[in-house]
């Protein structure tokens, strides 16, 4: 299958991981990135950028709505997988969908998306185009139901034997670190 995968593509991020377990299933994978890269001042976002965000209108930094209209020209593909994409415009999965009516739309989320800090205004917007809701939150399943998404999916979370493994520290680590146990992680 053709995979159109927008997500967080940068080293360490889940979306990652589930990306390449695609690929490792034998799916060819084209990523669109919707992380902004880390600016000068450490931030990801501007002042102005970070208020639209909590006003519900996060930027598109990226140019993802711009890049899936242009990918929905090149190709055909199977699949529409979104993970947690907050800035995509409404306006840009219907068009998506008008140009690639056969191609399913896979909206992916770890998030409680329930919590309004997790939503846009965008986001509920999206319901009549997305043909499968995944979710790692049990809780949520009847909730999304409810708010019309069409079919929901529980799924567990992710493990991936490239990253979730035993590592044995250098020695240099273990003087740096000074902890006989440690975590890293959200």
């Amino acid at each position: 299958m053709r995979i159109l995968f927008v997500g967080e593509i940068e080293k360490g991020r889940t979306s990652v991981q589930r990306m390449n377990a695609l690929k490792e299933l034998g799916h060819e994978v084209t990523p669109i990135n919707y992380l902004p890269p880390v600016r000068a001042d450490g931030k990801r976002h501007s002042i102005l950028s970070r208020v639209l965000g909590k006003c519900g209108f996060p930027s598109d930094v990226c140019k993802m709505n711009r890049a899936i209209q242009e990918k929905s020209v090149e190709r055909t593909f199977h699949v529409l997988w979104l993970e947690e994409t907050l800035s995509l415009r409404p306006r840009t999965l219907f068009r998506f969908r008008a140009k690639q009516a056969q191609c399913r739309c896979v909206f992916y989320t770890v998030d409680d998306m329930a919590n309004p800090h997790n939503q846009s205004r965008y986001y509920r917007k999206l319901v009549p185009g997305v043909d499968l809701y995944c979710t790692t939150k049990s809780f949520q399943v009847s909730e999304l139901k409810s708010e019309g998404w069409r079919r929901t999916m529980l799924v567990g979370n992710g493990y991936d034997s490239n990253t979730h493994r035993p590592y044995q520290a250098s020695m240099r680590e273990k003087e740096e670190l000074g902890a006989a146990v440690g975590f890293i992680g959200g």
